[in-house]
């Protein structure tokens, strides 16, 4: 529901920077709820990591891109976002005794 917030106050000069801080809040409130689910056991070196890597990697290429290139550097990261659902479905098909596989209605 943040997210959507998150979005809606971008639609306006007046209320982007609310809107950044509410995008904000809600992704460390993401992280936050992912580091403290029961399911996430002792991985927490390992996201911490791969957070760190891929934060210097998202830096560097947002801190060198020109204001015209920006149409094309946000579909190159959401391509990494289809990539980490492809790989979210390897983990899911090649692990299926996992508890947080099967879900209940």
């Amino acid at each position: 529901v943040m997210f959507i917030g998150s979005i809606k106050g971008l639609n306006k000069h007046s209320t982007a920077r609310e809107g950044n801080y509410m995008g904000m809040v809600a992704t460390a409130l993401g992280i936050l709820s992912v580091l403290m689910s029961p399911g996430f056991h002792s991985a927490h070196l390992r996201f911490f990591a791969t957070f760190l890597a891929a934060a210097g990697v998202g830096y560097s290429v947002a801190t060198n891109v020109k204001m015209e290139d920006m149409p094309q550097l946000v579909a190159g990261f959401h391509s990494f976002v289809g990539l980490a659902a492809v790989f979210a479905g390897f983990a899911s098909y090649f692990n299926p005794l996992s508890g947080y596989t099967v879900m209940k209605a």
